[in-house]
């Protein structure tokens, strides 16, 4: 038998699946359960809070170009901006370019507003 280097350890003479092993005994991830799980937090490009994504909404421009207001749900593929579901909000993100330039884009402010606003009474009836 070889003798060992000075300074070298020799090598373990185990099989590589030995319970104390880390590839054997690795800690398993636990997920939380669902009631317990935060949901993603964004902020308003108005007032600058910081709120959950269910409690905002969501305008984003699509890759073709169309600008899109959703609800708390929001689904759409594109670059998007969320603001709150006041009144107030809406129209300081409208009017003071905060979605224009969140979005880099030119809105058509009226009718962005009035979607919006229409958006905030129907999520105000479904709660």
């Amino acid at each position: 038998m070889r003798r060992a280097r000075p300074g070298r350890i020799p090598p373990l003479r185990r099989p590589a699946r030995w319970p104390g092993h880390p590839r054997w005994s690795r800690p398993r991830r636990v997920r939380p359960p669902l009631a317990t799980r935060i949901s993603p937090v964004r902020s308003c490009v108005a007032c600058r809070t910081r709120r959950p994504r269910d409690e905002l909404l969501r305008v984003a421009v699509t890759p073709d170009g169309a600008v899109v207001a959703e609800g708390p749900r929001a689904r759409a593929p594109g670059r998007g901006a969320y603001v709150c579901k006041v009144s107030a909000c809406v129209h300081e993100a409208v009017e003071t370019g905060a979605l224009s330039r969140a979005l880099n884009r030119e809105l058509d402010r009226p009718k962005l507003r009035a979607e919006l606003e229409g958006l905030i009474d129907v999520t105000e009836e479904n709660d």
